[in-house]
């Protein structure tokens, strides 16, 4: 740190103070390198490797476990785009629903990566580096035009169970592309249909980035009808300022609250307050991640009346829909 402090002081540029930060890879000379380039690449990945944890850890030194996730990082890359290419990714649905009223309310889109040698991949493992390598661009293009084509299949093959909503995950990435407001906008009008609604959900964070051009885009999509949900709510960035201005119709409960409400208080207060302020403000409740019989019960008495989770079904591809249903 007191070499931080030595090289990252202030300066003063024409009357404003800036603040500058570094961050540092350092390499032990002792290590069994022969070639100048290899002690610099590796000097570079441990640096790489800083600024990728932040101001928090802005010094790495060098290990060899980094470049070895460097190189998995750099393989995935190159395999996710040939994923994006050859359609490896597919959507899995999994359902929402009211038990007060035994009613499907509709389904939240949850992608997975089908690799040719690794079998299933999970969002968490590849969505941070398509957003990072802005790949989340095409992405996230064929993640909202996949949904959309999928409720207009269902808006006449589910007569019986209409209306449906399809819910979607915005990447923050994605809400600050220039056009993205107009090509959600199209995916959504070429549904044709008055009894199906596309809903977006936003994790709280991203309204802490350019909050008012954020508002203002989310305004634009609300006014032609189509839902906008918080996921995640009170598990990072407190947007409780903005809330009352936002053009939000739901707010979801994440999973590790619900989890801990049995055994945690202040799991269930949090839940509670959640509730009641959603409730004041005229918005739903969805609780995500309910898996016991137990979890159903302590949220119905809290008047959560939405509900999703592996209690009533796991994430499911379109074909099992019907079956389901």
């Amino acid at each position: 740190m007191e070499l931080h402090r030595l090289i990252d002081p202030t300066f003063d540029l024409e009357g404003f103070i800036i603040y500058a930060s570094i961050t540092i890879g350092i390499l032990d000379s002792r290590v069994n390198f022969h070639e100048a380039e290899e002690f610099l690449r590796a000097a570079e990945i441990a640096n790489y490797n800083a600024k990728e944890q932040g101001l928090q850890y802005p010094t790495v030194v060098y290990d060899p476990s980094i470049q070895i996730k460097a190189l998995e990082r750099f393989h995935m890359k190159i395999e996710l785009r040939q994923a994006i290419s050859e359609q490896q990714l597919q959507l899995f649905y999994q359902p929402i629903v009211d038990l007060s009223a035994f009613q499907v309310l509709g389904f939240e889109a949850l992608i997975r990566w089908q690799h040719p040698q690794r079998g299933w991949i999970l969002p968490d493992k590849f969505i941070p580096l398509a957003e990072q390598t802005g790949l989340i661009i095409p992405l996230g293009d064929w993640i909202l035009g996949a949904p959309c084509r999928q409720l207009s299949i269902w808006q006449y093959q589910f007569l019986d169970y209409l209306p449906l909503s399809l819910s979607v995950d915005l990447s923050g990435i994605q809400l600050h592309e220039r056009d993205i407001v107009s090509k959600i906008i199209h995916h959504y009008q070429s549904l044709q249909g008055l009894q199906v609604t596309l809903k977006l959900e936003i994790t709280e964070s991203m309204l802490m980035i350019n909050t008012q051009t954020i508002i203002n885009s989310l305004e634009e999509l609300h006014a032609v009808g189509i839902k906008i949900s918080i996921d995640d709510f009170v598990t990072g960035y407190s947007s409780l300022s903005y809330l009352p201005d936002l053009p939000v119709d739901s707010l979801k409960i994440d999973r590790s609250f619900v989890s801990c409400m049995e055994k945690e208080k202040c799991s269930l207060g949090i839940i509670q307050t959640i509730i009641t302020l959603a409730h004041t403000l005229g918005l739903n409740v969805i609780a995500e991640g309910v898996e016991t019989v137990s979890e159903m019960k302590i949220l119905g008495s809290l008047v959560c009346k939405y509900k999703q989770g592996y209690l009533f079904y796991r994430p499911m591809p379109p074909h099992q829909i019907e079956d389901w249903l």
